[in-house]
């Protein structure tokens, strides 16, 4: 592994930072108003067993960022992977898997765009309400879930008449426009979000040293969501999606005996449907039913300027139908004791077709889970099982158990363990160039422990250590491509299966809110990524990343100041730990002028370190970024 040369100064870098946040706040103490801070009581019963990372919607907008995958970034057990510059693809890993699963919009799973990558630079911060991370296996209620965790996107959900209207420009001759407008009464509530994005001049795709050519980017997204009480027992909402983005690109060449990035006059599209329906119904005091139909579909494509023009892609679509039902048993808060049953099944139709060749493929998935969730006083707990059918991969049963104990009202124990499986994604079985159709399944076994503590009433620090084993991981890598017209083989970006790996760790996660207008956080991951059969390092996966952060509200002054680091340790882009990845830390900072309680405005700058080191063999990382906008309430 390449070693770490610079952690003394990115040590300093950070106490100076954090320090720099204290001065602030101390500067300012004796004019700020304490704010009203609310403690929620008990959370529900499964968040209070597996407590996964909830953030709402002040903290995924705090800083201005472009993209969902610019908040999720650096939280714990979370590894994002640019490739690129603006509007490009990125890749996404919850405790080293990733894959198709991973991410939901409304419940429904995000396909993946191209191996292991999707464009997360074309869904905007404003359009999501709420993002769950649950780390390590879901609970059973979640079928056909990734092997690492979930992360669960909310969309926008007004629950008053009104709306926000958002504008911002800058580097790259970047326009940014994003509109969310609701209507609430008797009746229920409506919600639409609408967003535009054009990079005009665009960033570099390849590496910028070596290509000057520059990669324009545009994206437009339409989102409605709507919730009604049909009774008062009975609530029916939907949600729908709508997403077009055009990016340029290039095209991986062969050089000697790699394929590296190279300019010419690609392009790609890409189209994303998303819809789903759900009932809520309370068919007695004790059993309530949940019944969701969805729909989603991609299709993506590339167009290449070869010798022969060379146009290649998929038609990917999915129907789902997922019924969940809850019987209370036993429910006495005065006593802290509850006893529930969940059970319920999902199915899955999915099909693609292949653009170049006109090949077709359908299959069929159906699963049925069981579960029991329980408190006791000061211990919970949760036990469940899942089966799941395919059509193509035979059935499978998969377990999950969790418990949690209160030791005391600050400090609460946590231990779980479970199994997983997932199919690979049509995309990482049949995309052109970077798919491999001869990936088998992934399944995984892991176990964590962790302990979540308050040791003030405005702090929470949160541990847990896992150990995750995966027969078959699924990852993108450079690694040797061979074709069948020679027989030598050649470096360059593929999806291949890991036969035999663990992922094992610590994460850390603080925050602090102060009572003069300071919150502050610091999360931290360590995860020995490991090949079991040659015993080296996974690639895309670095063994250290962190993130510190802060904001300052400033009650005398309408300014709030918001900025955070993010460090990554080294890594390497190969399975054979030959091309490394060097370390890397960024820096992004906002500033916030609010001129009225309807309007604002701010500027932003991102890699203010001008950070360069790629993330991928080959790829640019953009230098520093500075964007500006304003902000209209209405």
């Amino acid at each position: 592994m390449p070693k770490c040369n610079s952690c003394g100064w990115i040590g300093y870098y950070l106490s100076l930072f954090l320090f720099e946040l204290i001065g602030i706040q101390a500067t300012y103490a004796e004019t700020l108003l304490p704010p009203v801070t609310v403690w929620s009581a008990r959370r529900p019963l499964e968040t209070e067993i597996n407590n996964p990372q909830q953030l709402d919607e002040e903290e995924i907008v705090a800083g201005h960022e472009r993209a969902i995958s610019d908040v999720l970034t650096g939280l714990p057990g979370v590894t994002t992977t640019r490739i690129g510059g603006y509007g490009q693809l990125s890749g996404i890993f919850l405790r080293g898997a990733g894959g198709q699963g991973l991410v939901t919009f409304d419940d429904i799973p995000l396909l993946v765009a191209v191996p292991g990558l999707q464009n997360f630079d074309s869904f905007p911060t404003e359009a999501f309400k709420s993002a769950v991370v649950q780390r390590g296996p879901d609970s059973s209620r979640h079928s056909f879930q990734a092997l690492g965790g979930t992360i669960r996107l909310y969309t926008q959900d007004r629950e008053e008449t009104g709306g926000k209207l958002s504008v911002e420009g800058g580097t790259f001759g970047t326009l940014r426009e994003n509109l969310v407008g609701g209507w609430a009464g008797k009746l229920g509530r409506l919600t639409f979000t609408a967003s535009r994005v054009d990079a005009f001049d665009g960033s570099h795709y390849a590496n910028a040293s070596e290509n000057p050519e520059r990669e324009p980017f545009r994206s437009t997204l339409g989102m409605m969501r709507f919730s009604t009480d049909i009774t008062p027992d009975v609530n029916w909402q939907g949600s729908l999606l709508y997403r077009n983005s055009w990016i340029g690109t290039d095209k991986f060449m062969l050089d000697q005996k790699n394929f590296k990035l190279a300019d010419v006059d690609s392009f790609g599209r890409s189209e994303s449907w998303i819809a789903q329906n759900s009932l809520n119904v309370r068919l007695s005091k004790d059993w309530s039913s949940h019944l969701q139909l969805g729909y989603t579909q991609l299709q993506n494509r590339v167009n290449e300027p070869t010798p022969t023009p060379l146009v290649y892609g998929l038609s990917n679509r999915m129907y789902l139908a997922n019924w969940r039902n809850q019987h209370t048993l036993v429910n006495n808060p005065d006593e802290k004791t509850r006893w529930q049953i969940n059970w319920g099944g999902q199915g899955r139709h999915e099909s693609v077709t292949r653009r170049e060749d006109g090949f077709a493929d359908e299959r069929t998935m159906a699963s049925g889970f069981l579960e029991t969730e329980a408190r006791y006083h000061d211990l919970s707990g949760q036990a469940g099982f899942r089966f799941e059918h395919y059509d193509q991969f035979g059935d499978h049963t998969l377990l999950k158990a969790a418990a949690a104990y209160e030791i005391t009202s600050e400090l609460t124990l946590r231990a779980s363990g479970g199994t997983g499986f997932r199919i690979p994604a049509y995309t990482e079985r049949l995309f052109r160039f970077l798919g491999n159709p001869t990936l088998k399944p992934e399944r995984s076994a892991s176990g964590e422990v962790g302990l979540e503590w308050f040791p003030l009433q405005n702090m929470s620090v949160t541990v847990n250590g896992y150990y995750n084993r995966y027969d078959n991981l699924i990852t993108q890598a450079y690694a040797p491509i061979r074709f069948p017209a020679s027989p030598a083989s050649f470096f360059g970006p593929t999806t291949v299966n890991v036969a035999d790996a663990s992922v094992a760790g610590v994460e850390v996660n603080t925050r602090y809110t102060g009572t003069n207008g300071l919150d502050a956080g610091f999360s931290y991951t360590f995860s020995d990524n490991r090949d079991l059969q040659t015993d080296l390092q996974l690639p895309l996966r670095p063994s250290h990343i962190a993130r510190i952060w802060g904001q300052q509200r400033f009650t005398q002054l309408p300014i709030t100041l918001w900025a955070e680091a993010i460090i990554r340790s080294s890594a390497w882009n190969d399975p054979a730990n030959t091309q490394p990845i060097n370390q890397s830390i960024q820096l992004n900072a906002s500033i916030r002028y609010t001129l009225n309680k309807q309007f604002e405005v701010y500027l932003r700058g991102e890699n203010l370190t001008n950070t360069r080191t790629p993330q991928f063999y080959s790829t640019n990382m953009p230098g520093a970024m500075v964007f500006g906008g304003f902000q209209l309430s209405f």
